[in-house]
């Protein structure tokens, strides 16, 4: 912002302006998103005869490794193995403030499933709360089994799960029908 002298001098035949540095304060607040902007009325450089302009900042926020801010609610990608997928899962995520944040479910979970953690997300901006954090699950599957890990997966389910058969099982049930049905 500068300073007009409406006096003329020598060394200034088109008017006297002044240059003054001056420090602007600029408070971004907890839970400001980005694109938000801070205006300073009337403080842009001055001209002869003219007010002067507005002055506007824009947020930009840095992106986390860890987040997505989607408006106030922040989602977090978990990997979480097989296992975990089937007994449950009690881990903590280190939240932006630093906290550690308790992630756990008992009860089995599926690819991309959501677990929703209340007031956990971000400030809400100009009003009080959080937004929530929002947790999807990717199930890690391990990239092959071997025949004995096969044979145990299957003997572990087909207790609970009849209908769960290998393709050993499955062809040699088709194999009996067959023949049965040639029998009548």
């Amino acid at each position: 912002r500068g300073k007009i002298s409406s006096g003329h001098c020598s060394g200034c035949p088109n008017g006297q302006f002044e240059e003054v540095e001056r420090m602007l304060l600029i408070d971004v607040e907890k839970g400001m998103s980005d694109g938000e902007k801070i205006l300073f009325n009337e403080e842009a450089d001055e001209e002869a005869d003219k007010f002067p302009g507005d002055l506007e900042f824009q947020i930009r926020t840095t992106p986390s490794d860890r987040f997505e801010r989607r408006g106030d609610d922040l989602y977090y990608k978990m990997n979480i193995s097989l296992v975990e997928a089937l007994v449950g899962i009690d881990r903590t995520v280190k939240q932006l403030d630093g906290r550690q944040v308790k992630v756990a479910k008992d009860t089995v979970t599926i690819p991309h499933e959501n677990l929703n953690l209340p007031r956990e997300g971000m400030p809400l901006f100009g009003r009080s709360g959080f937004g929530k954090m929002i947790v999807e699950f990717w199930v890690e599957f391990p990239p092959f089994l071997s025949d004995e890990q096969k044979k145990s997966v299957m003997n572990l389910f087909s207790t609970n799960q009849p209908n769960l058969k290998g393709d050993a099982e499955r062809k040699n049930e088709t194999a009996s029908s067959d023949e049965e049905e040639k029998d009548l």
